[in-house]
């Protein structure tokens, strides 16, 4: 059984084939935006309007609705404006997707942190308070 016809009701079948990579990367990119764009209306609801989004990150009532409908990706550019002027952080963390819905979570090594023994971490530490710099710390 393909996965498209797993998930997608009769007569939908379609929505998930794609023609080539390329359209397939496009609906990915614009679904990784509808998520930063969820995030956006779960914290601006019924607060601030799209109007006064624009002015607040410096661009135009149109190029928000564009975003919205999704005629338009949005950029870095603009998610760090919009994390500025909402006071938010988006938090990204990439994870590997496989058959079996399994996720795998590296660290900035790259060794799964369940695989991991101990390491040391170094801990900046203020001069003053302590006569060596530095100390480790188990993690």
């Amino acid at each position: 059984m393909k996965l498209n016809e797993a998930i997608a009701a009769p007569g939908y079948e379609d929505l998930l084939i794609f023609e080539d990579i390329n359209e397939e990367d496009r609906h990915n990119a614009a679904m990784i935006m509808f998520k930063f764009l969820s995030g956006i209306e779960d914290v601006t609801k019924d607060k601030l309007s799209r109007k006064k989004l624009a002015e607040l990150i410096g661009t135009s009532p149109s190029y928000i609705t564009q975003l919205f409908r999704g005629d338009k990706l949005i950029n870095l550019l603009t998610i760090a404006k919009l994390e500025r002027v909402l006071n938010i952080e988006f938090d990204i963390t990439p994870r590997f997707i496989s058959d079996k819905k399994t996720s795998f979570r590296f660290d900035s090594d790259g060794f799964k942190k369940e695989e991991k023994k101990e390491m040391k971490q170094v801990v900046l530490a203020p001069a003053a308070s302590n006569k060596k710099s530095n100390k480790e710390v188990g993690i």
